[in-house]
């Protein structure tokens, strides 16, 4: 878990640090114990007094920041939102494993994890805030519908070249894709995380 330092810095509006200086009362500060953020660890604030120069304005002048550090705890929503989605991802991978001459049954499953992804993903909105950038859960999000659309394209794909020479295409396709899927998962993962 990264902490997040949150800082409140207080600047005078016109005296400069030769006729202001602060003074933090570390006894006199502190914070509740009932402090209580839902999904987050508050830390004790820390006090700091300094001087610094300000952008647009001559001189040097009092700075004051307080200083909480904060740190999420994410595993609720591993547990909740990832895991679950995790499991339709790996649902799809499925279709690797059915043979080519069970097609029907290849779509079936990659419509069906489609649309259980849709499904999961209209109710997660409804719960989660509306924001206008991605998070990292939202780009896990993404990947995993990819994956899924994947699955479902690899089943129309083998429908439409069973009959034939193709089926040691499929074949072909069919190892190539048990190997490289859940690489592919662990690559949006590590991109959901990292980026």
């Amino acid at each position: 878990m990264a902490v997040l330092p949150w800082t409140i810095t207080v600047w005078p509006v016109e005296s400069r640090a030769d006729e202001l200086t602060f003074l933090p009362l570390t006894r006199m500060s502190g914070r509740s114990e009932l402090l209580s953020i839902q999904g987050w660890r508050v830390g004790t604030p820390r006090l700091e007094a300094s001087t610094a120069v300000r952008d647009q304005r001559s001189g040097t002048f009092a700075r004051f920041d307080a200083i909480l550090d904060l740190e999420r705890d994410w595993s609720y929503y591993a547990w909740k939102l990832g895991l679950p989605l995790t499991l339709i991802v790996l649902m799809a991978y499925a279709v690797y494993y059915i043979p080519p001459g069970a097609a029907p049954q290849q779509i079936g499953l990659g419509t069906t994890s489609m649309l259980t992804l849709i499904a999961y993903m209209l109710t997660l909105a409804s719960t989660l805030p509306r924001i206008s950038y991605l998070t990292r859960a939202d780009r896990f999000f993404v990947g995993c519908a990819v994956l899924v659309f994947l699955g479902l394209m690899k089943a129309i794909v083998t429908l439409a070249l069973a009959q034939g020479p193709s089926a040691v295409f499929i074949e072909r396709v069919d190892r190539w894709g048990r190997l490289l899927y859940p690489v592919a998962i662990l690559g949006n993962l590590l991109i959901a995380l990292l980026y």
